[in-house]
């Protein structure tokens, strides 16, 4: 049986929606990026250290560390990948040949860029979680190779729940079959 596999047109177009999608969301204003990107994971974390909150700044004591959201930690350019990833799947998955078709589409569109906010704002929480004894630790390297541990934890926390998504909706979503 053969899957329907993604164009080299669509797959273009994807790829220039993900950098248009990160383009936008990078212009946002704080007012707006901050709800929307950094609040919730910043909130998850602290909740999970079992510590307030303060705002404006989004930030929170852990382990004897301030440790502040930024809107570097916001984590927009994972979020245009999941959001991209998501919506090759739903162009994969539904037969858009039919008006029904392509409304089911444009209904796996819209929720794929929602799943996609949902996962980034896990992952995001996930992340910060995890700095936070990573910060710790990389104390004890030379101050140089601090900032790069730092984003070396982030981006792995990302390249990981990327990979996984990427594993699940490849065995999980059903395929078109080509005719």
């Amino acid at each position: 049986m053969a899957y329907k596999k993604t164009s080299g047109r669509i797959q273009i177009v994807v790829i220039i929606a993900a950098i248009a999608v990160g383009v936008i969301v990078e212009l946002l204003p704080d007012s707006v990026f901050f709800p929307l990107f950094c609040y919730l994971p910043g909130r998850l974390a602290a909740i999970y250290y079992n510590a307030p909150l303060y705002m404006p700044e989004l930030s929170f004591p852990a382990h004897g560390i301030l440790i502040v959201v930024t809107r570097s930690c916001g984590g927009s350019g994972f979020f245009a990948l999941c959001g991209a990833l998501l919506c090759v799947r739903a162009w994969q998955s539904v037969d858009s040949a039919t008006t029904s078709g392509r409304f089911k589409l444009a209904l796996w569109l819209v929720g794929a860029v929602a799943l996609s906010w949902g996962i980034t704002i896990l992952v995001n929480a996930v992340r910060i979680i995890l700095i936070v004894p990573v910060t710790v630790a990389s104390n004890y390297a030379p101050e140089l190779f601090r900032a790069c541990i730092h984003m070396t934890a982030g981006m792995t926390a990302f390249m990981g729940a990327f990979i996984i998504l990427w594993i699940l909706t490849e065995r999980q979503l059903p395929q078109k079959e080509l005719k």
